[in-house]
């Protein structure tokens, strides 16, 4: 695989990455962890909107399904864990094509967040990372998961339960569907955590763990196309190790361990590119790469991507025949699209 790089945008410490649909299009969003703006960026005439100038400390983005545009973003959580005032916005995407960015959610130590569907009614879960500090190295008090569902409005009533407490470094968080489920993998110091939404919009939450290894981020994919998936872990909290599991009876086991040096690793990716399954893989010390990982003939194999960059998180955008891959590097302070061929 060959990828090209294109800066779309400078920006201090760019951090987190999404998109949202308006009129059937697809809009690339990039924001920055410390204080300043969020934009975003159309791909179809490589314009770039502000959506907001300040505060800043945003760490995740998702689109409100069914909204013509609306997302939520964590803001106010800026470096290093300087976030007993951070908040969940909303920002309202208007006919004018302009946003309204209004308050909706005050969430200290909101870190990760997704929008689930269930039954027509959207629903948020919430990860924090811990839940007070008293110090950068004071883990004494550690996070939750939350799960309410969402109102139609940001001044709407949000009733939310608390799913899973007692997360140490409460950092990793993926959605999506494993083995045919939908799924949010949890992970923390007490290891990968599954939590599986219910059928009906009244129904149960269920969390099973998965793994029991202190573990920062994770990622799924059936990499090698036996039909069960596999997880790609980064252990642990920015942690210096990446390892794929496979399912062995009711047990997950490592496979496979990449033999190379990483420094705070922060990026686990899972999924298709050009109808192949791999992994993307990222770390922002070092020599700051991203990098793939296949299964091809029997083995595993790495390519590098980008090297000198340090990206924090990667969103891939498969829409309308085009395969791109937006990627915030925050040690090089660029919003960058990597594209395939």
């Amino acid at each position: 695989m060959h990828y090209k790089k294109h800066v779309i945008g400078k920006l201090d410490t760019c951090y987190a990455v999404s998109s949202t649909t308006i009129g059937g299009h697809k809009k690339l969003i990039f924001a920055t962890e410390s204080r300043g703006g969020c934009y975003l960026y159309d791909t179809a005439d490589k314009t770039t909107q502000t959506i907001w100038e300040e505060p800043g400390g945003t760490l995740s983005i998702a689109e409100i399904p069914g909204a013509n545009g609306d997302f939520l973003a964590v803001q106010n959580f800026f470096p290093i864990f300087q976030a007993a005032e951070s908040t969940i916005i909303w920002a309202h995407a208007r006919e004018d094509g302009t946003f309204q960015v209004m308050p909706f959610l005050d969430m200290p130590y909101a870190h990760r967040f997704g929008i689930i569907r269930i039954q027509e009614k959207n629903f948020i879960i919430i990860a924090t990372l811990c839940s007070s500090k008293q110090a950068i190295d004071d883990w004494s008090d550690p996070g939750e998961v939350l799960v309410g569902e969402l109102p139609d409005s940001p001044d709407g009533l949000l009733k939310l339960q608390v799913l899973m407490d007692g997360l140490t470094r409460n950092h990793g968080f993926w959605q999506g569907t494993l083995d045919g489920e939908k799924t949010v993998l949890i992970c923390s110091d007490e290891g990968v955590f599954g939590i599986y939404p219910p059928e009906t919009a009244d129904g149960q939450w269920r969390v099973r763990p998965l793994l029991n290894n202190p573990t920062g981020d994770v990622a799924v994919v059936d990499i090698d196309g036996d039909g069960v998936d596999e997880l790609l872990t980064i252990e642990a909290f920015h942690g210096d190790q990446a390892k794929i599991y496979k399912k062995q009876g009711a047990r997950y086991e490592a496979i496979w361990e990449y033999p190379g040096e990483i420094a705070l690793g922060h990026v686990a990716w899972g999924g298709k590119l050009k109808g192949e399954p791999l992994f993307l893989c990222g770390y922002r010390e070092g020599r700051k790469e991203l990098f793939e990982i296949r299964y091809r003939n029997g083995e595993f194999k790495t390519q590098l991507i980008d090297s000198g960059q340090g990206p924090s998180s990667v969103y891939v955008l498969q829409d309308n025949n085009q395969e791109i891959i937006l990627a915030a590097n925050r040690e090089n302070n660029e919003a960058v699209i990597y594209s395939l061929s």
